[in-house]
């Protein structure tokens, strides 16, 4: 018999006193005599007893014997129903389970469905629950014994859902990367969005992931379980080409180029190791390794060598074709220029260059250039010629100023612009004079050694013979002697040049007589006079008394009407 209190019901009480007087169910011992659902079923009870604040107001036999007073009803099952997540509401039969089959007896759902509220994964109470059909097996095996319900819980569980990690592996192109994934048990309908800490990588190399909070839509509803992959960058090929490099020689360093195909992004190289370099003509070949940049740990590099050729630069030398040269005494070469040379190069002698001394014209031949790193050079030679031109050379007339000396004279010269040993001898033309007066040069025709290398110019000059002084000094001592005839006084010259005379002055001092007789000189008279400036020097003629010795001569003489 049932234990509870409620499962018992008095007839007889009182309105008033109906929740007041109860069986005391919890005392009570006893058993149906039937055990399928009905009423009026025979009961053999023992202890019947009420209990209740109203209860002594009653009375109830404490023994009944095959009382028709027992009621069984059927005993409600419990329908509940799990489902994995399928975002679907509906339960079939085969989602639902029954329980609360008394023991010995088993019920199972032969039919029915249930819905709920909505498709998420949970726990929902009061679901809807609709044509229920069960099977009982065991004991009285009367499915009428049970009651089913309308509703029940009905759990919706989350579904697996397994995210996986690529096992990617791509070629390094500069981009950053990050690891791809599958999903495998998403429902129709649902998504995944983003999963975290998935494998980055932009360099060369290898991340794992480590796969972690999903997001997207109705991921709520599954159980998720990651299964970490990776990600490898694997080094991109670049090929790094020597240049085949043809330059023309300039006398600086060259290194040669290179290009670079494969490279990703941004990416650079700023260097390579070996590259040929050369400064002179000649070829040199790379033996390119070492490329240096900053993400090189990313490549796998080939390197195909080139070359670097210096080829000969044009050089032009050209001999001078003008101006001439002046003579100048000494061998003289003719001069050169060059055309094409590079940095600091030279060129110090050309062999073949037109030579000579004297005036004249004197051919190149030119060849064999000598100097330095001329081996990097095409020379092209371009003859001239050497122009010797004459020299200036000035004959210069003396202005010649000369005193009387009754010799001929010749003017003299003075020579500007002779050269080594060169030398004038003669020049025709010159002025020439004996008497007193001037003449001018007329210079031409000069001779002597190398001449014909001047241009000669002349510049006249003149001889000037000027007069000789001349004094002419009347005596003046000693006396003369009376002689009893005119006497003339006598003069000196000084100054008179061998082969001139003077035969005569006048105003001479002249007397008889004795007494002084001055002079009053003037009037030379003689030979060459005219070439001489002359000073008179006055004197005077004294005339002495002659010494008379009158000596009482034997004298035999003639006649003569003179006083003796």
């Amino acid at each position: 018999l049932p234990t509870a209190d409620s499962a018992y019901t008095l007839s007889g009480i009182l309105a008033a006193d109906t929740s007041n007087v109860q069986v005391n169910g919890g005392v009570i011992s006893g058993s149906y005599v039937a055990s399928n659902v009905g009423t009026g079923i025979q009961v053999n009870a023992t202890n019947v007893q009420l209990t209740g604040s109203a209860a002594a107001n009653y009375s109830i036999p404490s023994t009944l014997t095959n009382a028709t007073v027992g009621r069984i009803t059927p005993k409600g099952l419990t329908i509940t129903g799990t489902k994995v997540y399928d975002r679907t509401t509906g339960f079939a039969v085969g989602n639902l389970s029954v329980s609360g089959a008394v023991a010995g007896e088993t019920v199972s759902l032969t039919s029915g469905t249930g819905t709920t509220s909505s498709f998420n994964a949970a726990a929902y109470a009061n679901s809807t629950l609709t044509g229920l059909g069960i099977n009982v097996t065991g004991g009285n095996a009367l499915a009428s014994n049970y009651t089913l319900p309308s509703s029940g819980t009905l759990t919706i569980t989350r579904a697996p859902l397994t995210i996986t990690g690529a096992t990617t592996s791509l070629v390094y192109d500069a981009l950053g990367h990050t690891n791809t994934y599958s999903v495998n048990g998403l429902i129709a309908g649902d998504s995944v969005s983003t999963v975290s800490t998935r494998a980055a990588r932009t360099s060369a190399g290898t991340t794992n992931d480590s796969l972690t909070s999903a997001t997207g839509s109705g991921l709520g509803n599954y159980n998720i379980t990651y299964v970490n992959g990776s990600l490898t960058v694997t080094r991109a090929p670049i090929t790094i080409t020597g240049a085949t490099t043809s330059l023309v020689y300039d006398a600086v360093s060259h290194t040669n180029t290179y290009s670079v195909t494969g490279l990703q992004g941004s990416d650079t190289i700023t260097s390579v190791s070996n590259r040929a370099t050369r400064t002179v003509v000649g070829t040199t070949n790379d033996a390119l390794s070492g490329a240096t940049g900053a993400t090189i740990a990313n490549y796998t590099v080939t390197y195909v060598n080139g070359s670097l050729t210096v080829t000969a630069a044009p050089l032009t030398i050209t001999g001078n074709s003008g101006p001439a040269v002046t003579y100048s005494g000494a061998s003289q070469v003719n001069g050169f220029t060059t055309s094409g040379l590079r940095g600091s190069d030279t060129v110090t002698n050309v062999a073949g260059r037109g030579t000579g001394t004297n005036v004249g014209n004197y051919a190149d031949t030119l060849s064999g250039a000598t100097g330095t790193n001329l081996g990097n050079y095409a020379i092209t030679y371009v003859n001239g010629a050497l122009d010797i031109a004459a020299a200036p050379l000035t004959i210069t007339g003396a202005t010649t100023s000369l005193v009387y000396n009754r010799t001929a004279r010749t003017n003299s010269y003075s020579v500007s612009g002779l050269l080594a040993s060169d030398t004038v001898t003669g020049v025709s033309g010159r002025a020439t004079r004996t008497d007193v007066g001037s003449t001018a040069d007329t210079l031409s025709g000069a001779v002597g050694t190398g001449l014909s290398n001047y241009a000669i110019s002349y510049v006249n000059g003149s001889l000037a013979i000027t007069p000789a002084a001349l004094t002419i000094t009347g005596n003046s001592a000693p006396a003369a002697t009376y002689t009893g005839a005119a006497q003339t006084n006598g003069f000196t010259t000084t100054g008179l040049i061998a082969g001139d005379t003077v035969t005569g002055v006048s105003g001479l001092g002249t007397g008889t007589n004795v007494g002084d007789y001055a002079d009053s000189l003037s009037g030379a008279a003689g030979t060459g006079l005219n070439n001489y400036t002359i000073t008179y020097t006055n004197g005077r003629l004294a005339i002495a008394a002659a010494p008379l010795t009158i000596t009482g001569a034997t004298t035999s003489r003639v006649y003569d009407a003179a006083a003796h």
